[in-house]
């Protein structure tokens, strides 16, 4: 998340630098935004998703240690799918995620799953859209399997939703419900 005062456009570049909490080091990578929102962001506020494509100076991992530290000093979201899709809902797997808010919203769902009588194990993470939006499904199954979605509500709180086919009146195909159970029976896309 950033303050847009450039006016982000997919296929902007932007170079990303590495701060050490202190100063800039001199690290940095190129990428290429490949997303942007402003949905549910402060004002003036976007969302956006890169490819990397190539590191400055002697540091290969700068992106790994940009991601890390503000994860670890900022406890935000850290825009890197890829730590998370495609993982089981284990234990392990949560705990060796990056510290993030990803990993705590991954770990509340695991404990929501738990409290509904599934077993988290047998679920993974499927998609993460865009901030605060969290999709899963059976691991081992068929694509689509038992397949949910949470989101991150205005007051912080995790809320199951299932998507319909149709559209309502005000053009919304995703509603709120009240347990997992409920989003993965009336989910239909």
């Amino acid at each position: 998340m950033r303050k847009n005062d450039r006016d982000f456009m997919v296929g902007d570049w932007v170079k990303l630098l590495e701060f050490d909490g202190e100063k800039i080091t001199g690290n940095y990578i190129n990428a290429r935004i490949t997303y942007v929102t402003n949905y549910e962001q402060k004002d003036d506020y976007v969302v956006f998703s890169i490819q990397t494509y190539g590191f400055g100076y002697h540091s290969e991992d700068t992106l790994q240690k940009i991601v890390n530290r503000q994860a670890k000093s900022f406890n935000e979201y850290i825009d890197n799918y890829m730590y998370f899709e495609g993982k089981v809902l284990t234990h392990e797997n949560i705990l060796a995620f990056p510290s993030s808010l990803e990993q705590t919203h991954i770990h509340a769902v695991r404990h929501m799953l738990i409290s509904e009588g599934y077993n988290p194990d047998e679920f993974k993470v499927s998609e993460i859209p865009i901030y605060g939006v969290y999709y899963f499904e059976k691991a081992n199954k068929p694509s689509g399997t038992d397949y949910f979605s949470v989101f991150i509500n205005d007051q912080g709180n995790i809320v199951p939703q299932y998507s319909t086919k149709k559209y309502d009146k005000d053009g919304f195909n995703t509603f709120p419900c009240r347990s997992i159970k409920e989003a993965i029976e009336k989910n239909e896309c």
